[in-house]
């Protein structure tokens, strides 16, 4: 019998790089958006004020930007609880 040792790192958000971070987030709002109960959600949340401007401006292919710009500081903090590997897959 052989028992080999490895060795993996482990990263905060903030340790990565920028394109790993971009996807971590993206992959995020993706969980997000796959998700919510848009008919259920509270009319008061940001991510429902980004969903309701995105359609009411006609432009779904801006749906992760609204949702970014409406909901940033609460997707950078949920987002930095975590830790990653390199690849940002979360650990």
């Amino acid at each position: 019998m052989r028992i080999v040792t490895k060795q993996i790192n482990i990263y905060k958000f903030d340790e990565l790089d920028k394109q790993t971070q971009s996807r971590i987030i993206e992959n995020y709002i993706t969980f997000w958006i796959d998700t919510t109960d848009i008919d259920t959600l509270n009319k008061n949340t940001n991510l429902y004020k980004a969903i309701k401007e995105c359609e009411k401006m006609k432009t779904p292919w801006f749906l992760y930007q609204y949702i970014f710009n409406y909901c940033k500081k609460q997707i950078l903090k949920d987002v930095k609880n975590y830790e990653y590997l390199a690849n940002g897959e979360m650990v």
